[in-house]
């Protein structure tokens, strides 16, 4: 969601300075193909090498972004802008192991921050604070830390820290100019992190984890690609995905022991997956539309794909399952409208939610390590999401 509003914040400032800059804009003449101006931009500004070398203000020479800056909007418009802009909404948040402590990410203070809530109506708790946008990842299985991820000026090279579930100092895991790290995962008993980074090459993720006590990270996987754990086996398995493309990915299983790489579904296909490991043995539940028009959800076993969801004319956008493998939630496209259902995860029987108040959109929030407790926000189109 919050990439949604940051998408929708760039295009209506965009929207703006263009309006602003019509009347601005040099003579048409000095823009037509083939002028001297036209010819000095497009061989002053093409790069020397084709090919990815990174992005953020140092993949661009000062003179290049001094030239296509979108000038400062004028006080009338930006004001306006900014106006509509401060109606946010917190986002649905992570409910802690006791039921009782919610934490979520707000725009409130005007970047993106952490709060918490420790009772329900409760006043909130800014936990983290400054210009830097910083985004909750998750809350710890022992309900006393939580992982944040925090920009520098919207460089898009975050970095990964911890911090106590009460507020305070963070305490950083990783933070590397110019690289990339995303939180992964975290072990049952909050000893070890596991994150991606591209700080050994630019255009490849590599696998971590990291021992919160000891503070030593330990490099697992390093093969070229654009790799990403999506669930973790009671065995200590990871289940890596491998993006090939905009909608299509590989996945496989890592043996972290052993460091033996299994290809689970995908190889040498075009088609779209978002797979999790299932609750039977060498079970997965795979969300694809390989096998009809719309997306539905199935369990793949033995090479064997069964359908878990009705055979219904709507795209199912999403699924999640608890790392208690209890209950599996999904999201149903109807028609525009996102609806939310769940199924018991050992026999896909469906479970009864409890009613909640009629809207446009419900989306699935974050859910508690222990499975018990799932947050859910509510667009009815009238007011900011709850």
């Amino acid at each position: 969601m919050r990439d949604v509003l940051k998408f929708l914040w760039v295009s209506v400032v965009g929207l703006a300075a263009c309006l602003h800059t019509q009347t601005m804009s040099p003579p048409q003449s000095d823009l037509t193909p083939g002028s001297k101006q036209a010819q000095t931009i497009d061989s002053k500004d093409s790069p020397a090498v084709i090919g990815y070398d990174g992005h953020g203000m140092q993949s661009v020479r000062p003179e290049v972004l001094a030239r296509y800056a979108v000038p400062s909007l004028p006080a009338q418009v930006s004001r306006r802008i900014q106006a509509m802009m401060e109606l946010t909404a917190p986002g649905p948040g992570i409910m802690a192991n006791n039921g009782k402590t919610l934490l979520f990410n707000w725009e409130i203070s005007g970047s993106n921050q952490v709060w918490r809530l420790s009772k329900p109506m409760g006043f909130p708790e800014q936990l983290t604070g400054g210009e830097d946008a910083t985004y909750l990842e998750t809350i710890l299985p022992n309900d006393e830390q939580i992982l944040v991820s925090r920009d520098y000026q919207g460089e898009e090279n975050p970095g990964l820290y911890v911090q106590s579930i009460h507020g305070g100092p963070l305490s950083k895991i990783q933070h590397i100019p110019g690289v990339q790290t995303f939180f992964e995962w975290a072990s049952p008993d909050s000893t070890y992190i596991y994150f991606k980074s591209n700080d050994i090459k630019k255009d490849a993720y590599a696998i971590y984890r990291y021992d919160l006590h000891t503070k030593k990270k330990e490099l697992l996987f390093d093969r070229d690609g654009l790799w990403s754990i999506v669930d973790v086996g009671p065995n200590g398995k990871l289940l890596l995905r491998k993006d090939t493309g905009n909608i299509y990915s590989e996945y496989y299983e890592l043996d972290v022991s052993s460091r033996e790489l299994i290809s689970i579904l995908g190889q040498n296909e075009k088609e779209q997956y978002f797979v999790r490991y299932g609750a039977g043995k060498n079970e997965y539940l795979v969300l694809t539309n390989k096998y009809g028009n719309y997306k539905r959800l199935y369990t793949f076993r033995n090479k064997k794909y069964t359908p878990i969801t009705a055979d219904v004319q709507h795209d199912v956008e999403y699924f999640t399952i608890d790392r208690a493998k209890t209950r599996i939630l999904y999201s149903l496209n109807q028609n525009g409208y996102m609806t939310v259902h769940a199924l018991r995860a050992k026999n896909y029987q469906p479970i009864q939610l409890p009613k909640l108040p009629e809207a446009d959109h419900i989306f699935v929030g974050g859910t508690s390590f222990n499975g018990r407790y799932t947050t859910v926000a509510i667009d009815d189109g009238r007011r900011p999401v709850r």
